[in-house]
């Protein structure tokens, strides 16, 4: 089994294995470049993580920002990881708040757009964490509310289909456009009607 899939298949034993016989590999990367520690907190596996970060792999700024490492991350934040996002996007998706701020100070582009089919800003990523802390610092450096990612998602439209209140508040207040659509034809009031929740309707 290679070291990309026993981290696919959650599989900590074979992971420890790898390494024990080759330490460097926590160092590698996929065939588009990215490295297994990227890999393995995509999957969410958070004992395989420990375990990679514990034979000291090399790791780029991206990695950093996806650690939520400040040490790591770059004096001038600039393009893409190999797999399309920027450093603000992997350090709000992964809920780092305080990185995020640091490569904000930096000059941190705040509406990137990933360059993906999700077309993801780093609003959407921080949305996506459920962090109202890095939703807060984007919208006041002043990310676009109402950008809208494949699909013509908007965060509101995320916040209200999660039932996260404190979200809607936040993003309705920064003026966020509740009428926007979809491509469904679905929008934000629809999706909190979804939810079902009554405190986060009475936001609408």
């Amino acid at each position: 089994m290679s070291l990309l899939d026993a981290i696919k298949n959650g599989d900590l034993a074979a992971v420890e294995q790898i390494l024990d016989n080759e330490p460097g590999a926590a160092s590698s990367r996929d065939e588009s470049g990215v490295s297994v520690v990227m890999t393995a907190l995509y999957y969410r596996k958070t004992e395989i993580s420990a375990a990679l970060l514990a034979a000291d792999p090399v790791l780029d700024g991206f990695d950093a920002a996806a650690l939520g490492r400040l040490g790591g991350l770059p004096a001038e934040p600039g393009g893409r990881s190999s797999d399309g996002f920027t450093h603000l996007h992997l350090a709000c998706f992964f809920g780092h708040d305080e990185a995020a701020a640091v490569l904000l100070e930096r000059g941190a582009d705040v509406n990137a757009v990933a360059d993906t089919t999700s077309r993801v800003s780093p609003l959407h990523s921080a949305t996506a964490a459920g962090s109202l802390a890095a939703i807060t610092l984007l919208l006041e450096a002043g990310a676009t509310v109402d950008a809208q990612q494949e699909g013509g998602w908007t965060a509101l439209m995320a916040a209200a289909l999660h039932g996260r209140v404190d979200l809607v508040r936040v993003l309705l207040a920064a003026g966020a456009d509740s009428r926007l659509k979809g491509q469904d034809g679905r929008d934000a009031l629809a999706m909190a009607t979804e939810n079902g929740d009554p405190e986060l309707l009475a936001l609408f």
